[in-house]
Parts: C-alpha cells; structure tokens; sequence
C-alpha cells in the first residue's frame, strides 16, 4: 500500500474494526452488520466451497470444514451443490449479495481500478469486487491464503489475479473456469522479510557436532499431536540423541481430547509470540501440515510433514494431503512426509541425517520457488505494481 500510495492516488476503503494504514485517503466503511445477510452469506460460501468439491471430485467429508456441518446442512449443501441446482443459487446470489454502500462508495470515488485481497471468507473483498464489476470498473485480487483455492471457495472472478508460484497458477486453471489470461503469478508479500534478511542471504554452515533444535508446529484442527510429540520425545532419550525439540501450539488450537500426562524430557513448550526467534533457532520442523514449512523452506531448513489418524478424535487427519496445495507440495519431493504412525521414528531419523546435508538445503530453497515465487531482484510491491501499470494503466 505504501508504493502504491507514493505512485498513485490511492483511497483505502476499510472496515472500521481494521486499524492500520490510517491516512488522509482511508475511509472507513461498514458494509453489513444485519445478522440475517450474514447468515445467507455464509450459506454462500459453503455453498461455493461444496461446488468446488464437486468439480475436483473430493468427497465434502473429507474436507475439515463440510464435516463440521450437521447432517441435514451437510446433505442440503451436497444437493444444492449439483449442476442441476447449482445455478438457480448463484443466480439468487448474484441478485442477493449486492452492497449499496460499497456501490455508492464506488460511484462516489470513481476509481480507475479497484484492488481486493483473497483471504478466507471476506465477503468485504467480493462486495467491492460484485459492485466494482457492475460498475464496468476493473478489479485486481491478491490472494492471501496458501490454501484458498483448495478449501476456501470462489465466488466471482477478478480482472486480474495475482497468485503466490506455479502450485497456485496450476490450481487455479485446473480447479476454476477462469482464463489463463487473468493468472499472474507474484509470489507472497509476508515472505519478502525473509528473502531480504541478511540471515537469508547468508552462507549456509553445516553444523558438524549434529546438535538440533527443532520446532513442532500444530495445527488448528482436531489431532493428538501430543501423543506425537511424545513418541519423539522418548525416542531422542531412548536413543541418546543431541537434539532438543520446541512446541509451539496453533493459536486456534482444537481443544484436545487428551493430554500426555508424563513428562517431556527433551522438549520446551514455546510460550513466546516473536517469531522470527523460532524461525532462527530452529534447525528444522515437524508439524502436522502447517503453512510454517514454506517459511521454513525459504531460509533452507527441512521440514517432515505428519499425515497419521490419532485413532481418538472423529476427523481422520491423513485426509488432508487429499488437499490440492497439500498434494501438489509433496510432489515436488523435497518434503519429508510421514503417513503411518509405525514408521514415524524411522523417518525422524532419517530426517535427523537431512539436517546437516547443505547440498539439500539449496535443493529446498530452490523447489520452494515452485510453491512461492520471489526474486532478490525486487520486491513483491514492485512487480505488483509493474503488472497493474502494463494491465490497467495506473
């Protein structure tokens, strides 16, 4: 936003619960606070989500977010979301969503190009997007989540879409009708802070005496990854390994069903919230798939990714490497995986031995460009706003 707003006339329209990027040129807009539009707008999303579902030939129960749904929400959604029916709901969604305030807003400013964020379910994003396009304005959307185009729906196309590497461009025209034309592949703005770090750029050491930290990232849906953490915890005392491991919980835990009740003996809970100290103390990651090993990745350190079923809670977690940006990332292979609980020591083992290996370390850093694109020739902003000035003319 900063070089947009240096080189060009930029109004930020926000809701007002967002408090950054306050200038003379942000307005502060409430789209929609009627619990009844709320309500029909997350019917939309899901009803968009089990769509996409269909189209790729997932079953919404293997999908965490459908089977959070009660039977009957869950069956009417798998129905609506038939060809047969699916086009008289967008068409209700078409005429229902519309926003006056946004579109009075629109017209007010009269802007040469409208720029949204993709990120979950923002329905403030598509409403300007709706509204911008019925006003015959053009439209640009930055994607936000790694997982959008897998799990999060879409509901209407931009001008011009900006996606994170070619994992994301591939989903994109595999997964939705939209033309090849439209996909312009940018990389990520949140990871550009490490690309020009200097401990990015820095020679990398191999680390001869074999002594580890490794970080154990979770996830926020439902896994006994304690039971996990454990097992690794007694295999580095049982095997007298120089290796000390950290866990960091999701923010958004799932409340878990058990709890180890013995101690750890090699393993420090991290209660901190400075990231970048895990992302330089850690020599590597175990997590049960979280986005933490793209960061990971960037900086050269390996990661075992963990797709076991906890046999305690209802949702089988192994399915989610049948996710598209999950299954396209263990393609690449360069991420150590585990899919059956028996042979989880045996691969940290293994992965132990990866951690002192540079020539793996550059093949990591180099496949990663596959899932995020980055260049230490420019930045992010600057290829964002290279595109628009060719695209739209700004």
């Amino acid at each position: 936003m900063d070089k947009l707003s240096a080189e060009s006339d930029l109004i930020f329209f926000r809701s007002p619960d967002v408090d950054f990027f306050k200038n003379s040129k942000s307005i502060d807009l409430n789209l929609a606070n009627n619990k009844t539009v709320s309500r029909f707008d997350i019917f939309f999303w899901y009803f968009y989500l089990f769509v996409h579902l269909r189209r790729v030939g997932v079953q919404p129960e293997k999908s965490f977010k459908a089977a959070q749904l009660n039977i009957f929400v869950f069956s009417l959604f798998r129905v609506i979301s038939n060809p047969i029916f699916s086009w008289i709901i967008k068409i209700i969604d078409y005429f229902w969503s519309r926003n006056k305030i946004a579109h009075f807003a629109l017209q007010r400013q009269s802007p040469d190009l409208v720029i949204a964020p993709a990120s979950a379910m923002d329905t403030y994003s598509y409403y300007f997007i709706r509204e911008a396009k019925a006003l015959n304005i053009p439209c640009a959307m930055i994607v936000s989540h790694w997982d959008y185009f897998s799990k999060k729906g879409l509901r209407i196309i931009p001008d011009r879409l900006y996606v994170w590497g070619n994992d994301m461009y591939r989903t994109v025209l595999k997964t939705h009708i939209i033309p090849k034309k439209k996909v312009c592949i940018i990389g990520a703005p949140h990871f550009d802070r490490y690309i020009s770090s200097p401990y990015f750029n820095s020679p990398i050491i191999s680390k001869v005496d074999h002594k580890f930290t490794i970080l154990f990232a979770g996830t926020s849906v439902p896994f006994d990854e304690e039971s996990v953490l454990f097992k690794l915890d007694e295999y580095i005392e049982t095997n007298k390994l120089n290796v000390s491991l950290i866990y960091k919980p999701h923010p958004r835990a799932w409340n878990r069903k058990s709890k180890v009740t013995h101690p750890y003996k090699h393993t420090k809970f991290f209660d901190g919230t400075d990231y970048d100290q895990l992302l330089l103390l850690a020599d590597g990651l175990i997590t049960p798939f979280s986005s933490m090993i793209l960061e990971f990745a960037l900086i050269g350190k390996p990661s075992l990714a963990i797709f076991i079923n906890d046999n305690l809670n209802d949702w089988k977690f192994s399915e989610m490497k049948s996710e598209e940006h999950i299954k396209m990332l263990i393609e690449h292979n360069w991420l150590n995986v585990c899919k059956e609980n028996d042979k989880l020591e045996g691969l940290f083992e293994r992965f132990l031995e990866k951690l002192a290996d540079l020539n793996y370390t550059r093949h990591i850093k180099l496949k990663v460009k596959n899932t995020v694109f980055y260049s230490k020739a420019n930045s992010f902003s600057e290829r964002l706003y290279e595109d628009l000035s060719v695209n739209f003319k700004i």
